[in-house]
C-alpha cells in the first residue's frame, strides 16, 4: 500500500519530470543507429534526410537533449529533422533556430525567426531574440526596429529597454542611450537600478567617468536599497580623485545596510512572509580599502580599516587582512601588535596564529614562530595555509637537523613530527596548489620518502614558475632512489626547455662531474653558468670539482678557494676542498677541511671514511 501511494505521489506532484527522464532514457536507446550515420555537410543548408530513423517528435526530443548537452551536430541534425516536417509549430522553430544561433548560423537563424515572427506577431521574444541575431551580424538599424516595434506595442520590458541602450550607445548615440533609459525609469520603475546600471556601464565605457558620481547620487536617492548602486557610487568617487568623499559615501552605506538588517523590508505579522533585505558586502568600508590594495596603495587600506579595527568594529576577517596588510609593508612591529590583539578578541583563530608565526620568521625568532604554527594547525586542522606554514616553518627551524644522517634522539624526533606534519598536509593541500606541493615535495624528501617526494614535485612543476626547482629537486630524488637515468634525462629535458638558465646547466654539469660522464660537457656547462654568475659560490665548486675530475688538481684548487671563501660553512664544498688538498699532499689542511666539513652537517660515514686512512704528514702518495 505504501509502495503505490508513493507512486501516485509522484505522478501528482512530478509527471513532467517523468516523461522527460523516460523520454530521453527511449531517445538514446534509439539513438544508437543514428549516432553512426553521417552529420548534416552543411548545417547552413540543411538537405533532407529520409533515413533519419525517428518520428518528428522524438527527433525534436533528442534535439534539445543534445543542445543542452553541447553536442551541437546532433542538435542540428535532429532540430532540423523536426523543423523541416513541421515548420509551424513554434516550439520546434525556436529550439532550431537557438541550435542555429548556437553553432554561429546567423543567417539561417534570422530565416527561422523571420518566419516565427510572420507567423506568430504577438510574442515579445521572437523580436527580441531576432534584434540580438541581428546584433551579431552588425545589422544595428534592423535590430533596434525590432526593439522599437515592441515598444510601439506596449511591448515594454528590461530586455527591451536595456537592448535599445545598449544599441544605441554601440552606434555612437550615447545620450540617446541614456534617454532610452530614463524613458524606462518611468516605465518600468521596478527595474530602476538595472537601469542606472546600464547607464553607469556607457558612461564608463563612453570616457565619462566624470559624470558618475552625479549620476550614482541620483540612483542611491531613488533605490536606497540597491547594494549594487551603493557599490558603483563608492567606487566612481575613487574614479574622480575624491578620496574622502568615497569613504564618507563608504561609511554611510554601511549605516544604511545595517539599520536595513534591523527592520526586514516586506513588513507582515507573519516572520514566514517578510521579505529579506537585498544581500550587501559586510562592508562598504572594507570594499573601499580593498579597492585601494587593488590600486597598488596598501597604505590606504591601513588607514581606511585602522580606525574600525580601534573601535572594535572590523570583523575577523579584514582584522586579518589588516594584519596582513602591516607585514606585506614591512610594519612587522605594527602587524604583530594587531595579531595579538585579533588573538585577544578571537583567540581560537587558527590563521591568527599563522600570521603570527609568519611575522616571528621575519623578525628571525624560529623558534618561537614553530611553536605559534603549532597553535594553528590545533585550531584550524583542516586550512592548507595554516599546515603548509607549520611544514615550512619545521623545515626553516631544523633544516641542519634533517641533513645529519646519524641523528641523535632530538633529531629522530623532529624527523618523525615532520613526517607526520607532511602526511597530515598531504590530505588539505589541492594537487593544484603548486607552492604547496613544492612544500610538500622537499618536506618528503626531508624525510626520506622520495617517491612522494617526486610526485609532490611533479605537481609542482605544473606551474611554469617552479618548473626550475621543482625539476631539479625531481632529478635529485631519482639519483637518491638509485635512478641515474632518470635523473639525468629530467635534467636533460630541463636544459633544453631552459638553455639559458644558469642554475639549470650548472646542475647538469655537476651532475655529470659527480658521475664521472662526458667531463667535456660537464665543464663547458658550467662554464656557461660561470658567465651568467661569476662570483657564485656553487658554479665555483662545480667548476673545481670538475677539474679535479680531469685530473686538473691546481687548476681545481684555485677554484675551490674561491667557492670556500663565498661559502665558508658549506660541508660539499669543504669536502671537496678536502680532497683536492688531499691529492696535493697537504695532509693537514686537507684533515682540517674535512673534520670541518664532518662538524657542520657533511654525510659522518663518508667523511670519517677519509678522516681513517689520511696518510701520516710528509709521506709519500
Amino acid at each position: 500500500m505504501g509502495y503505490k501511494r508513493y507512486i501516485q505521489f509522484n505522478l501528482a506532484g512530478d509527471r513532467v519530470l517523468i516523461f522527460n527522464r523516460l523520454a530521453i532514457i527511449f531517445l538514446l536507446l534509439c539513438a544508437m543507429p543514428l549516432l553512426a550515420q553521417d552529420t548534416l555537410e552543411d548545417p547552413q543548408n540543411p538537405v533532407a534526410d529520409e533515413d533519419v530513423p525517428y518520428g518528428v517528435a522524438s527527433s525534436w526530443l533528442y534535439g534539445r537533449h543534445m543542445l543542452a548537452e553541447g553536442n551541437l551536430e546532433e542538435a542540428l541534425r535532429n532540430l532540423h529533422y523536426a523543423y523541416r516536417n513541421h515548420p509551424d509549430v513554434a516550439v520546434v522553430a525556436w529550439d532550431f533556430q537557438e541550435a542555429l544561433v548556437a553553432g554561429q548560423y546567423y543567417k539561417d537563424a534570422l530565416e527561422v525567426l523571420d518566419k516565427l515572427v510572420e507567423d506568430f506577431p504577438d510574442p515579445a521574444e521572437y523580436r527580441l531574440q531576432r534584434s540580438q541575431v541581428y546584433l551579431q551580424i552588425g545589422k544595428n538599424k534592423e535590430a533596434l526596429a525590432d526593439l522599437r516595434e515592441l515598444r510601439s506595442r506596449g511591448q515594454i520590458n528590461l530586455d527591451v529597454i536595456v537592448g535599445e541602450a545598449t544599441i544605441l550607445a554601440a552606434m555612437g548615440k550615447t545620450d540617446e542611450a541614456l534617454d532610452t533609459c530614463r524613458d524606462g525609469l518611468a516605465e518600468i520603475p521596478d527595474h530602476g537600478p538595472r537601469l542606472y546600471l546600464t547607464m553607469s556601464v556607457i558612461l564608463d565605457q563612453e570616457g565619462r567617468q566624470s559624470e558618475l558620481p552625479d549620476l550614482m547620487d541620483e540612483a542611491v536617492a531613488a533605490y536606497p536599497d540597491s547594494p549594487q548602486l551603493h557599490d558603483i557610487r563608492m567606487r566612481s568617487l575613487v574614479t574622480a580623485g575624491r578620496p574622502d568623499e568615497a569613504l564618507e559615501s563608504a561609511r554611510d552605506s554601511d549605516v544604511h545596510f545595517a539599520e536595513l538588517l534591523q527592520v526586514p523590508s516586506g513588513h507582515s505579522d507573519d516572520p514566514d512572509l517578510m521579505v529579506p533585505p537585498p544581500a550587501a558586502p559586510p562592508s562598504f568600508v572594507v570594499e573601499l580599502a580593498d579597492i585601494y590594495s587593488q590600486m597598488g596603495t596598501p597604505e590606504k587600506a591601513i588607514e581606511i580599516l585602522e580606525p574600525k579595527f580601534e573601535d572594535g568594529s572590523l570583523a575577523l576577517d579584514p582584522s586579518l587582512w589588516l594584519a596582513r596588510l602591516y607585514l606585506g609593508t614591512n610594519q612587522v612591529d605594527e602587524g604583530m601588535r594587531h595579531v595579538d590583539e585579533i588573538l585577544i578578541r578571537w583567540p581560537n583563530t587558527g590563521e591568527a596564529w599563522f600570521i603570527r608565526g609568519r611575522g616571528l620568521e621575519g623578525k628571525g625568532q624560529l623558534d618561537e614562530a614553530l611553536l605559534a604554527f603549532a597553535k594553528g594547525v590545533e585550531y584550524a586542522p583542516n586550512d592548507p595555509q595554516v599546515r603548509l606554514g607549520y611544514l615550512r616553518g619545521m623545515l626553516v627551524t631544523w633544516e641542519n637537523d634533517f641533513r645529519v644522517r646519524n641523528k641523535n634522539s632530538v633529531q629522530l624526533a623532529r624527523m618523525e613530527q615532520l613526517q607526520e606534519q607532511a602526511e597530515l598536509a598531504e590530505a588539505v593541500v589541492p594537487a593544484a596548489d603548486a607552492e604547496g606541493q613544492l612544500v610538500l615535495g622537499y618536506a618528503f624528501r626531508s624525510t626520506g620518502q622520495l617517491e612522494k617526494a617526486v610526485v609532490a614535485f611533479q605537481k609542482a612543476a605544473f606551474q611554469p614558475q617552479l618548473v626550475v626547482p621543482a625539476t631539479l629537486q625531481m632529478s635529485v630524488c631519482y639519483d637518491d632512489l638509485e635512478q641515474p637515468e632518470k635523473a639525468r634525462s629530467v635534467l636533460e629535458d630541463l636544459r633544453e626547455q631552459f638553455p639559458d638558465d644558469a642554475e639549470v646547466a650548472n646542475s647538469l654539469g655537476y651532475y655529470l662531474a659527480e658521475k664521472g660522464e662526458d667531463l667535456d660537457k660537464a665543464q663547458r656547462l658550467i662554464a656557461q653558468a660561470l658567465e651568467d654568475g661569476p662570483g657564485t659560490g656553487a658554479y665555483l665548486d662545480s667548476m673545481g670539482w670538475v677539474l679535479f675530475q680531469q685530473g686538473k688538481t691546481e687548476e681545481a684548487f684555485d677554484y675551490m678557494i674561491q667557492a670556500v671563501n663565498v661559502l665558508p660553512d658549506d660541508p660539499i664544498i669543504l669536502e671537496h676542498l678536502g680532497l683536492v688538498l688531499l691529492k696535493l699532499g697537504q695532509i693537514d689542511e686537507a684533515e682540517e677541511m674535512l673534520r670541518r666539513a664532518l662538524i657542520l652537517g657533511g654525510e659522518k660515514e663518508r667523511l670519517e671514511g677519509y678522516l681513517d686512512n689520511l696518510p701520516e704528514s710528509g709521506d709519500e702518495r
